[in-house]
């Protein structure tokens, strides 16, 4: 259900970020989901947390008596709002949004740089190519 908290070990979770980004992310659209410390971190230092929020990650648990860089980034992303101890989702990450395309046609250009490398200089011609959108 929706209010369950799966965990997953930074191993796996870094896993997921490399190899399934975008199944990850809408997976963290719907349910929450925990990043805890991998095992071989024995000396208690702390990974990178802000992957795990990129893709929407709820909880990323850091190692607390190790300070340094990762956890001064904790602390300034929570400070953001007064401190309160969470972060609002971006409205993107609410709501899943229907993959939309854009065609564009050019019709006409003015006041168009010049290419820098002209060997005519300032007098240099604009090239103009026609190219298919992909």
């Amino acid at each position: 259900t929706p209010g369950d908290v799966l965990s997953f070990s930074e191993t796996r979770a870094q896993s997921l970020v490399n190899h399934r980004t975008e199944q990850f992310l809408a997976f963290n659209q719907r349910q929450l989901s925990r990043i805890y410390p991998s095992a071989y971190r024995i000396d208690s230092s702390n990974f990178n947390p802000q992957f795990y929020w990129n893709v929407g990650c709820q909880l990323v648990a850091l190692n607390y008596q190790t300070d340094g860089r990762m956890m001064q980034l904790n602390r300034s992303k929570f400070m953001v709002n007064g401190g309160i101890g969470y972060v609002l989702k971006p409205p993107p990450m609410c709501k899943a949004y229907p993959k939309k395309q854009l065609i564009l046609k050019i019709i006409s250009g003015q006041q168009l740089p010049k290419p820098p490398d002209s060997m005519l200089g300032d007098r240099g011609e604009v090239r103009t190519e026609q190219r298919r959108a992909q």
